[in-house]
């Protein structure tokens, strides 16, 4: 008896069995059956005007936010206000230097002149 092709069968058998099954899933997934899954139904609950009321919390977090708001916004208010109050505190300084610097040019002049009238 020739044995040559007996270790082949047992290989071929089951490549032949694993082809069969992948080819016969790809089909079974393209089938149009496979399609007509429907889902299962959707049950609609009917809103009432209570189901959408705030709760308590989210009042209060609404409140808090616009509370918070409103403090940014006037602490930015009262930071502008300080800004420009400071502004103008530097502005009347330099002003008030500028006077006294010009008074002081006018007394030394002054004295310039009073000085050359005392040696004339």
């Amino acid at each position: 008896m020739d044995r040559r092709g007996e270790n082949l069968v047992r290989p071929l058998m089951l490549a032949i069995g694993l082809h069969i099954i992948l080819l016969s899933t790809f089909f079974i997934a393209v089938s149009p059956e496979a399609k007509t899954i429907t889902p299962p139904p959707v049950v609609v609950i009917q809103a009432t005007g209570l189901t959408f009321a705030p709760s308590a919390a989210a009042e209060a977090r609404a409140q808090k936010k616009k509370s918070d708001a409103e403090e940014k916004r006037r602490q930015e208010e009262a930071r502008k206000k300080a800004e420009e109050k400071k502004k103008q505190e530097e502005k009347a300084r330099k002003e008030a230097e500028k006077k006294a610097e010009a008074k002081r040019q006018a007394e030394l002049k002054k004295a310039e002149e009073a000085k050359k009238q005392a040696e004339a």
